[in-house]
């Protein structure tokens, strides 16, 4: 009996850590995969839609806005090393420590960076979705969800923030 109960003890705790081995895999696959998908964002009472092409390998992702009108248009490019904030034929690059926190491309590129590292995050799975949930440098927490299948982005929101956006249209580039 002792043995039975340790092989299905065994067993559980392998196909606990093959669940967690999984989760974590199709999360590092989705951040560093390219991608593009269009989002709504609502962030501070600004309500925005616009496209994301992401290149998390390369740290690199482009929002370009097409509502609200006053922002339509303008395309914002976040790296590593600097911002650079389009409009029709006007550029302009800084670097990201100039801007202030909380711009929603800077809180974007944080959050998909530091779900990349599985030491800061918690990763849980339930009816077809998998949630990271993490902290940022800047102290804010962070829920990101992800369809367990495909690792499409779903949502990604920070309360304390309230900042809140919801992904549609996501389509990887592999």
């Amino acid at each position: 009996m002792k043995r039975i109960f340790a092989g299905v003890l065994a067993v559980c705790l392998l196909s606990g850590c093959t669940a967690r081995e999984q989760d974590q895999e199709l999360l590092e696959q989705s951040l560093n995969t390219p991608f593009e998908t269009t989002a709504h964002l609502q962030y501070q009472g600004v309500d925005a839609r616009m496209t994301i092409q992401g290149d998390g390998a390369a740290r690199s992702y482009t929002l370009s806005f097409t509502e609200p009108a006053s922002l339509a248009d303008v395309a914002m490019v976040f790296t590593e090393d600097k911002v650079t904030v389009q409009y029709q034929d006007l550029s302009v690059s800084v670097k990201p420590e100039t801007l202030t926190d909380g711009m929603a491309g800077d809180i974007l590129m944080d959050t998909l960076q530091t779900a990349l590292g599985s030491e800061n995050v918690e990763l849980s799975r339930q009816d077809g979705v998998l949630t990271v949930k993490g902290r940022l440098d800047n102290g804010g927490n962070f829920e990101l969800r992800l369809d367990s299948q495909t690792g499409n982005f779903l949502s990604l929101a920070m309360p304390e923030s309230d900042f809140y956006m919801e992904f549609s249209g996501f389509e990887f580039y592999r």
